[in-house]
Parts: C-alpha cells; sequence; structure tokens
C-alpha cells in the first residue's frame, strides 16, 4: 500500500466523520477469545455464518442477515483465501465462502470483509475509496484492501488488523496419499505490520490507555508485534494534539460512555442455519463423489498377469513337494504358468477410468459407487480416457468433462 502515514490518517478521518467516531473512541477493542467470540465454533459453513454474525454485532450491523455462497471446489482450498464479502442485497449481506481456514485466521479474515460490508451498508465506500481508483473508474461497490483495512480501526478491529498483517499459518495438503503439513506466512488486509502498528498505536493515544491497559489491549498480539506498537503509541504521544486535530476528535468530556462487548447468545436463526447446512452436506457430498456429473468411463481388464503369478507360485508349490527334480519340475512350473494364466486371460473385469478412483465396477453399474461418475462407455485403456470424451461429447454434448479426474 504506497501512502504515506499522513495520508492513512486522513482516510481513517473520513471514515470516522462518517458514523465511526464513537466506536474510534469508546467501542471496545476486539480480540480473538472466548469472551469475544464466546460461540461454538464448528468447521463448516454453519461455524463461518456464526463468526459472521458475531463480527456484525461487534461493528453495529446486528439488524442484517447473512447469506452465503459456498464457492468450495475442494481443488485449490487455502489458507490465503476464505471469505469475501460480495454485496447488500436489501437487509441481507451475502458473502462468499471458497474455503475455511483455521479459526484463529478466520476471524482475522472475517474482521476485514465485514469491514468490507461496513462500508457497503453505510455508504462509505465511495467517498473513501477514491484516493485508490483511478479517474475514469467507475466508484466501487466493494472497499480495496487499503481502504478497508484502514477501516478496521475505526470499527474497533484493530488488534485483529495488526495480527493479521503478517500471520503463521499451517495448511495442508495430500501429496501420495499422504497428508503434507507446511507453514506459510499469509496477510489480511493491504497494511504490511509496520502501518498496521501506526494505525492501532494512533488510536490507544488518542484514547490515552496506560501501561496496563496497553499490556491487556496488546497481549493476544506477537512480541514483535506489541514492541512496534507500544513504540509507536510514544511517538504518537508526543503530538497528540496534531493527531487529534487531524482525525476530528472532540475533548474526551464530549466522548460517551463506553460499551461493553456484546456477548449474548447469537439470536435464533433456524431457517438460515438450515439452509447453510443444506448446502454443506451439498458440498460434502461433492467431495465424497467428486466425479458426480462427469463422465468416467469403463476399463475392462483381464487376469492375465495375475493368472501368471499364481501359476508360477502353485507350479513351485506341487514341485516342492512331489517326488520330481530337475527338468520335470521345470516342467510342471511351466505348465502351471501357461495354464493358470491362460485361464486368468479369460476372467475379465472392469474398473473405473479415473486413476485416483479405479473402483471396480459391476457390469450393471451405471454410475460408479465411489466416485459418482456417470459411465460412458468402454474404453481399452485409461490413457484413452480423453479421446474417448471427446467423441463422447461430439455425440451427446457438453458434460461436467473439465471436472479433475479428466485432466490426471
Amino acid at each position: 500500500m504506497g501512502v504515506s502515514r499522513d495520508e492513512l490518517l486522513d482516510i481513517l478521518a473520513g471514515v470516522l466523520r462518517r458514523g465511526a467516531l464513537e466506536r474510534f473512541l469508546v467501542a471496545p477493542l476486539i480480540q480473538y477469545n472466548e469472551t469475544h467470540f464466546p460461540d461454538p465454533w464448528s468447521e463448516d459453513l454453519l461455524g463461518v455464518r456464526t463468526v459472521l454474525r458475531r463480527m456484525l454485532i461487534h461493528v453495529g450491523l446486528p439488524q442484517y442477515d447473512v447469506e452465503i455462497d459456498d464457492e468450495r471446489t475442494g481443488e485449490s482450498d487455502g489458507v490465503e483465501h476464505g471469505v469475501h464479502f460480495v454485496d447488500v442485497e436489501g437487509a441481507s449481506l451475502c458473502f462468499a465462502v471458497t474455503a475455511i481456514p483455521p479459526p484463529r485466521f478466520l476471524v482475522k479474515m472475517v474482521a476485514l470483509e465485514v469491514t468490507r460490508a461496513w462500508l457497503a451498508a453505510t455508504k462509505v465506500v465511495e467517498a473513501t475509496n477514491a484516493p485508490y481508483r483511478a479517474e475514469d473508474d467507475d466508484p466501487p461497490t466493494v472497499a480495496d484492501d487499503g481502504v478497508a483495512s484502514v477501516a478496521m480501526f475505526a470499527l474497533g478491529l484493530g488488534v485483529l488488523a495488526v495480527g493479521g498483517s503478517a500471520e503463521i499459518v499451517k495448511s495442508e495438503s495430500v501429496e501420495g496419499g499422504y497428508a503434507v503439513g507446511q507453514w506459510q506466512q499469509v496477510r489480511v488486509g493491504g497494511l504490511p505490520p509496520k502501518l498496521a502498528a501506526f494505525l492501532l498505536a494512533a488510536q490507544l493515544a488518542v484514547r490515552d490507555c496506560d501501561a496496563d491497559e496497553l499490556k491487556t489491549i496488546l497481549a493476544p498480539l506477537s512480541d514483535d508485534h506489541r514492541v512496534v506498537v507500544v513504540a509507536e503509541v510514544q511517538t504518537h504521544r508526543k503530538d497528540k494534539e496534531r493527531l487529534v486535530q487531524r482525525l476530528g476528535v472532540p475533548p474526551s468530556e464530549q466522548w460517551p460512555e463506553p460499551s461493553p462487548v456484546d456477548t449474548q447468545p447469537l439470536t435464533d436463526d433456524s431457517q438460515g442455519d438450515g439452509e447453510v447446512r443444506e448446502r454443506d452436506d451439498a458440498y460434502q457430498d461433492a467431495q465424497r463423489q467428486p466425479n458426480r456429473g462427469a463422465i468416467v468411463f469403463r476399463v475392462r481388464r483381464t487376469h492375465t498377469l495375475g493368472g501368471v503369478v499364481a501359476g508360477a507360485v502353485l507350479g513351485g508349490i506341487a514341485a516342492a513337494v512331489a517326488p520330481i527334480s530337475g527338468a520335470a519340475a521345470v516342467a510342471v512350473v511351466a505348465a502351471s504358468v501357461v495354464g493358470v494364466g491362460l485361464l486368468g486371460s479369460r476372467t475379465e473385469h472392469s474398473r473405473c477410468s479415473d486413476r485416483d478412483c479405479e473402483y471396480r465396477l459391476r457390469d450393471e453399474d451405471r454410475v460408479c459407487p465411489r466416485c459418482g461418475g456417470t459411465v460412458g462407455g468402454e474404453i481399452a485403456s485409461a490413457n484413452e480416457r480423453l479421446e474417448a470424451l471427446e467423441r463422447y461429447e461430439d455425440k451427446h454434448g457438453p458434460s461436467k468433462a473439465d471436472s479433475a479426474s479428466h485432466g490426471k
């Protein structure tokens, strides 16, 4: 984010003038803990929706419903992606979910996206986004990372913003049938750690937080973050009068009374939660059958190789237990290999052409019971599946042909 610190303060002042001043001055500074997020967590869409609803309460938008579009594919889910604000539709705020990160990181990601929702719902976006748009661009409907990241501090989400500016998160992938974990650094929003610390320190300096308050507020942050924030607070205090004037903060005797964190249970929303559960069940079903709606093929196979091996084993046993040796023993083994091998060559079976599936299909199977693919015909080898798919689509029209099973 290539702007100066004074420009960041000007953007923050613009958000404060448009309805966030009280929250900036006296609202609780939200942290990732059980006090601020007392609701049960579940690693599914319902868990994400619950975090979104709680965050909307924290920023003063409890009246909005939460709509979720499930855009997960199961193929490229990553911790750097997850929840995205989409639009305001009447009394609903719409979000898209592309992945479900660990809850500690999810809360920070949701804080940013709920801030975008707040900016859109309160009509602040066009005014605050102006410094980041080319002159001929249309006014945006969703705040960019820079503006939304600054606005997080206006809404009491600055501690989450600083923590998310340099987050170490573990992700897992499956390679060769094994789960492989790796640690990576990811960022929520558009502010690097030093600029995020600068804005949080500005808020703490305006509030005139003492040492004990700073210790409590900054407790969730890493040692490095805390050191930078405290140093920035000291710098702001040296010229606090200028800071207060730049942000348009009134004298402290005009401030409203501080408000406590709202920890009341969420209101019942059985209908909304039920819809989310249905979408999550559909996603889980699709993951269990990744080729549902796609075309797979029946690959005919014989037991010839297995018959040869079995024949060799049986012949060796016979030669060992029978009172024969030398050429006679060799003849017994050879006869077993040929006899059992030929028997195996007449024993056919078929398997699914998806190399990640290869389920043994019965003759009557029209859908693969394991991967859910529709059996579109028979081929001699799995290597022929792409050509067979082209012939199938030329005859029957497009299918879910671009599924991962046909690209492998």
